[in-house]
């Protein structure tokens, strides 16, 4: 049934075992289980409209936040990109270039560690979608 957020497919699953065993007429109990998978349906349904509702909510804020003259209410999403940047150009490009320098002249030269990036790797995934929305806009002609 793929993934259920709200539990429900399984207590569908539950209650369509139980009919089997209340109606014995197998087209009676076909009958009440399509009935109850429309229900299900309808739920699923409505929660994805639910949900892309309040995704075009987060959109007009997000249009709304872009637009503001003020530097810190429309500049916050560019910094944190550029933090992400900053610590991947670190862990990736400076850390090992250090690593390697220091041990190149002094033998026993100690380690830089690199960051833990797990919490900026979701950030900027989550990031990088809107920015790929934002590509289309831009290609589609709607921004400069």
């Amino acid at each position: 049934m793929g993934f259920d957020i709200t539990g429900l497919g399984s207590v569908f699953d539950f209650l369509s075992k139980g009919i089997d065993k209340l109606f014995p007429d197998k087209d009676q109990a076909d009958k009440v289980k399509l009935e109850m998978f429309k229900l299900q349906q309808d739920g699923a349904f409505k929660e994805m409209e639910l949900q892309f509702q309040a995704m075009a909510s987060q959109v007009d804020v997000n249009k709304i936040e872009a637009g503001n003259s003020n530097f810190f209410v429309s500049g916050w999403r560019p910094a944190v990109g550029w933090v992400c940047v900053a610590a991947y150009a670190f862990n990736y490009l400076a850390m090992p270039m250090f690593n390697w320098g220091a041990k190149f002249f002094v033998e026993n030269a100690p380690v830089i560690v690199a960051l833990e990036t797990g919490e900026l790797t979701t950030l900027l995934f989550g990031m990088l979608g809107l920015g790929g929305l934002r590509t289309i806009e831009k290609f589609s002609g709607k921004t400069k």
